[in-house]
């Protein structure tokens, strides 16, 4: 057998040789012997040879540990490694066969291991959803809603595959909300968690995607499309704010919750969105040239919508900024500690309790922020202004062809016009004294 001194002997030449030692020497014959490569390097390497059925084998076993820092194995090491495969061919296993499966399975092991490492649960699929609606005015209401519904009900589905997430699994979930009494929400959870699925299929689907280190979810089908919506949960919006009600709300509720107050005033004024005034910015307020723009990134629809400031709608926004302009970025910001935050506005969830708290002591009926959406466009028409218009005005988008692919135009002057005729109309209704005498006049 091989010694250290024999091995360190073995001195290095322009082309690499091997040497052997005689493979009966100290060994039963047919179990195979130790042979050293040196390379032109001085380095050198182990192998273990032998002859089955008339054939040579060589198989590696590794580098030679020249020195005690080095890495590699030591001739002791490696003597080891002889026995151990000596044995198995005294046993009848070629050796050079058995290592070559044992590297296969071991290269399938890794590779299962990272593609199972890869592959996207239940919770990542619902992060990668909540990562899609960032810096939309969903998101919050998203997550929330999956946080209280989804993951604190049901921990151990979050860590099952995406894919194989049933049915049933979902009917379990929607089954757990409406035994608690919930309704309305049912179906709002239940599309969520179909947007979730259908952006997990068509974002691993899309020809142009590049990114293949996100998780993959591998979904055929989307498990919430079985599930039916509960028809007689759905509470369509009806309530209109009555001529009463709305002058009370114009001249008070700014007295004792401004921010709040303004928001609902412009609201009423304009036919916007309340959840989306609360988040813009001073800088989207256009007061000298009468305008606002709603942002892409606020909007619904992801579109610029600019809007005309008529006259009540100034007498709300004038005094707002002044107020605010100083002390944040936004036009109705957050407040903490009785101080305005530079940086961050006023929460929806905040509009919505003051709105109620308003209405704790308000005598007429009570209403809700998206009230004001749907008293303006219902009054709206009631004042004259065309159906397309109003739509226009509330940006809503018109799907009929040309106007999708060929009208380009803003009709900004047109929205001065419908802006206008509600002015006047809002005008009657708010200052019903000064809108007598105008009518006796007339």
């Amino acid at each position: 057998m091989w010694n250290d001194r024999e091995i360190k002997g073995l001195k290095p030449s322009e082309k690499r040789y091997r040497r052997t030692k005689s493979m009966s020497i100290g060994r039963k014959r047919g179990v195979g012997g130790l042979m050293v490569e040196v390379h032109p390097s001085g380095n050198k390497v182990f192998y273990f040879q032998y002859v089955l059925t008339g054939q040579r084998y060589i198989v590696s076993i590794g580098p030679y540990k020249a020195t005690p820092g080095a890495s590699g194995l030591t001739l002791e090491q490696a003597s080891k490694k002889v026995t151990e495969y000596g044995e198995m061919l005294s046993k009848g296993v070629n050796v050079a066969e058995h290592l070559t499966k044992e590297r296969e399975v071991e290269v399938l092991r890794i590779k299962q291991a990272k593609e199972a490492a890869k592959r996207g649960t239940f919770d990542q699929l619902l992060d990668t959803y909540l990562d899609k609606l960032e810096g939309k005015a969903s998101h919050s209401r998203v997550k929330q809603s999956f946080d209280r519904y989804v993951r604190r009900k049901n921990p151990d589905l979050l860590k099952q595959y995406a894919n194989e997430v049933t049915s049933t699994d979902i009917q379990r979930i929607l089954k757990q909300m409406i035994q608690s009494g919930l309704t309305t929400q049912v179906n709002r959870t239940r599309s969520q968690l179909h947007a979730a699925f259908e952006y997990g299929i068509k974002q691993e689907n899309d020809p142009r995607r590049t990114n293949d280190d996100t998780a993959q979810f591998n979904l055929e089908f989307n498990p919430v499309s079985h599930i039916p919506k509960q028809a007689d949960y759905e509470r369509v919006g009806e309530h209109v704010i009555a001529d009463d009600d709305m002058r009370r709300i114009w001249e008070e509720i700014t007295e004792e919750y401004f921010i709040v107050g303004s928001a609902i005033k412009l609201a009423l004024a304009t036919g916007q969105r309340a959840g989306e005034l609360i988040r813009l910015k001073i800088e989207d307020f256009n007061v000298k040239d009468k305008y606002f723009t709603i942002p892409a990134s606020v909007s619904k629809n992801r579109k610029d919508h600019i809007i005309p400031l008529n006259d009540l709608a100034l007498e709300v926004v004038t005094p707002l900024l002044e107020e605010v302009s100083d002390a944040s970025i936004y036009t109705f910001p957050g407040v903490k500690d009785g101080y305005y935050l530079e940086d961050t506005p006023i929460h929806p969830s905040t509009l919505a309790q003051h709105v109620r708290d308003y209405c704790e002591d308000y005598e007429g009926e009570k209403f809700v922020p998206r009230d004001c959406r749907r008293t303006w466009k219902t009054l709206g028409g009631k004042a004259g202004i065309s159906k397309e218009l109003r739509d226009r005005i509330q940006n809503h988008v018109i799907q009929d062809v040309s106007t999708k692919h060929y009208d380009k135009y803003d009709y900004f002057s047109e929205k001065q016009g419908g802006m206008k005729v509600w002015n006047d109309y809002l005008d009657l209704i708010i200052h019903p004294r000064k809108n007598v005498t105008k009518l006796r006049r007339a």
